[in-house]
């Protein structure tokens, strides 16, 4: 009996423990329609704390990523582009991260992202 009390006071505990938040740290890929067609994304991201880091590359070079937030498995960050900021909003999950970029075109852009594989 004492055993059966043990393992289900074990068993709450463990429910009882938050589920992690998705680390979005590494590479993660996109494509996206651009005004010359189709073009690849490459997104490295950087967690430490509630702070976001990292990059943005494309066909046209690296741009630092600023103002980058976590919030559980949400996270904000904004990309320059000469005259232009452009924010994003993201939600990540082990294997996805949706990209959500107000403000273009429309209303808003959307986009998911894939893990980078890794190279064997």
């Amino acid at each position: 009996m004492k055993r059966l009390l043990g393992i289900c006071v074990l068993l709450l505990a463990v429910a009882a423990v938050p589920a992690w938040p998705a680390d979005p740290s590494g590479l993660w890929v996109t494509r996206m329609e651009g005004p010359q067609g189709e073009m690849a994304l490459e997104f490295e991201f950087h967690v430490k704390g509630d702070t976001l880091t990292g990059c943005n590359r494309t066909d046209f070079g690296e741009t630092p990523i600023r103002n980058g937030k976590m919030d559980g498995d949400r996270f904000a960050f904004d990309v320059e582009f000469g005259d232009m900021v452009i924010h994003h909003d993201c939600t990540a999950s082990a294997d996805s991260i949706v990209m959500k970029v107000p403000g273009m075109g429309d209303g808003e852009m959307k986009m998911v992202l894939k893990r980078k594989p890794e190279k064997k």
